[in-house]
């Protein structure tokens, strides 16, 4: 959990900067159940602080309470629109439960907000995937490239999404690529295994199948 100072976020009294604060630390070592506790006593003192209620969601999340977290990330996200954090937290969370429209809606209002922001557009691209949406996860994804060309995660989820629309040789490049940032990233391997296969390059599938039999899945970069 990080501390926000900035008026966007926290205009509140000292008490409820108090509560932040001790939230905080109770976060930092690794006491998010405590961190929830003290902040949800915060919000019945001070409800309308979007801050106590994005910090809150976190911290919920962090515990394994996905849906509570939608709630008020909802609710901070409705007491200041502008707050893009809200918008990413729900839109990552909404993705982990399954909810994938809605998390494509919150993850577009975030890229508008944070142009070009890597992982927002990751997060974005495997929202668009999870529904069918390849050309746009496509779309996604390379933006997302042209902003960090170093992660090799990035150009696994795009070999995916082309390799599902049947775009193979497109697909060959971009695990080609995630491995020529990260040599030892088996499920590149795997995929590209795939992928040759398809392209009748038995020689080539052979090789990258040995290093494993690991299953290849799309990337979601939210902690």
């Amino acid at each position: 959990m990080r501390r926000y100072s900035g008026r966007r976020l926290i205009a509140a009294p000292a008490s409820v900067r108090a509560h932040l604060n001790y939230a905080h630390a109770l976060g930092a070592r690794g006491d998010y159940h405590g961190a929830a506790q003290t902040l949800t006593r915060a919000t019945v003192v001070a409800p309308r602080v979007p801050v106590l209620h994005l910090r809150l969601a976190d911290a919920l999340r962090r515990t394994g309470r996905g849906v509570a977290a939608l709630e008020h990330y909802q609710t901070a996200a409705r007491l200041n629109p502008e707050i893009a954090e809200a918008w990413v937290g729900f839109g990552n969370t909404a993705l982990s439960l399954g909810h994938d429209e809605a998390a494509e809606q919150a993850l577009v209002r975030a890229s508008t907000m944070l142009p070009g922001n890597p992982t927002v557009l990751n997060q974005l691209g495997v929202a668009y995937h999870k529904q069918g949406k390849f050309g746009d996860a496509q779309e996604a994804l390379r933006a997302a490239i042209q902003k960090n060309g170093r992660d090799p995660h990035l150009y696994f989820n795009l070999g995916v999404a082309l390799a599902v629309d049947h775009k193979n040789r497109q697909a060959a490049v971009a695990f080609e690529s995630a491995l020529q940032i990260q040599p030892g990233f088996a499920p590149a391997h795997q995929s590209l295994a795939q992928v040759y296969e398809k392209l009748g390059d038995m020689d080539r599938a052979h090789t990258h199948r040995k290093v494993g039999d690991i299953v290849p899945s799309i990337y979601t970069g939210s902690g």
